[in-house]
């Protein structure tokens, strides 16, 4: 069986001997000074893996980028990727940690955005953010 444990929008995040590494997690609204432009920001999440067989198992992971409250829905990205667990034969549970670098996803404009999480095609979660003009940013004037 696997679970989604946690999944946070943050500046940053490593794995290193097993261990997830966070750098400014929580991310909520990201200013920028003009659109298009792109996300800047890294997906770390956690899974918990329990009755691993002894041949292991493969499970599929998929993050999708969504732009919220328009007709249709604006998919800005689709990453993921296959976790394979192995029991390591010392115990029945295994955290499994994951960085998903999404600092090259786009974003086109202002607006509410989700990034959906799937877990073997079954949706298990979503990190809700904003993306806004900063205050002090030079207004660019457009003429139609």
């Amino acid at each position: 069986m696997i679970e989604l444990k946690s999944l946070v929008l943050c500046d940053a995040a490593t794995i290193r001997d097993g261990l997830l590494h966070i750098l400014g997690a929580g991310i909520a609204v990201v200013w920028r000074t003009s659109f298009p432009d792109a996300l800047l920001a890294t997906v770390a999440a956690s899974l918990e893996v329990s009755e691993i067989p002894e041949e292991g198992e493969t499970h599929t992971f998929r993050l999708v980028g969504v732009r919220v409250g328009e007709e249709p829905e604006q998919r800005i990205f689709e990453a993921g990727l296959e976790v394979t667990v192995t029991s390591d034969g010392t115990s029945d549970h295994q955290s499994v940690p994951l960085v998903l670098n999404l600092s090259n996803a786009g974003i086109a404009s202002e607006g509410r955005y989700e990034i959906r999480a799937f877990l073997d095609g079954e949706a298990v979660s979503a990190i809700h953010f904003s993306a806004k003009i900063a205050p002090d940013a030079p207004q660019v004037q457009q003429f139609a």
